[in-house]
């Protein structure tokens, strides 16, 4: 992430990686937990990493989250060795966050024309649904503790 706003500093607070969800995804045992779908949202990041690798070949960067997660993480291996890659897409992402509960999110990603790899992605719920009202919840806690 190279910039967020105070909400979704709310949303990522309880990982330690929450700079770089591709580590947060494989390194914290609590992404099991907090994405209910683990297995799609890991698929979904590794063919993004993928993807932007095939990008940007040799990126220091790229290639130290690539190096690192080979040696700590067999579902990495797993995952990277089928070689898919992908971008974002229009998706529906679930959480099971510790403070407000379940939330279901539709992403919409959107290229950054001129800084190739760059995404803005966006995260929202529908008006008057329940996870409109988990994240409201979230955004007032987040006021009351001054997070963002």
């Amino acid at each position: 992430m190279l910039a967020t706003n105070p909400l979704a500093e709310a949303l990522f607070a309880g990982f330690p990686f929450s700079r770089n969800l591709t580590r947060a995804t494989f390194l914290d045992p609590r992404a099991r937990t907090f994405y209910p779908d683990w297995h799609l949202v890991a698929e979904n990041t590794v063919a993004g990493l993928r993807l932007a690798d095939g990008l940007m070949p040799g990126d220091p960067r790229i290639r130290g989250v690539v190096d690192e997660l080979r040696v700590k993480s067999p579902d990495f291996v797993a995952m990277w060795e089928r070689n898919d890659a992908r971008g974002k897409r229009l998706d529906v992402k679930r959480f099971r966050h510790p403070e407000v509960g379940s939330l279901e999110l539709r992403v919409h990603a959107f290229d950054v024309r001129g800084s190739t790899g760059q995404q803005l992605v966006v995260y929202h719920a529908p008006a008057g649904s329940p996870s409109a009202e988990g994240l409201a919840l979230l955004g007032t806690l987040a006021a009351t503790r001054g997070i963002g």
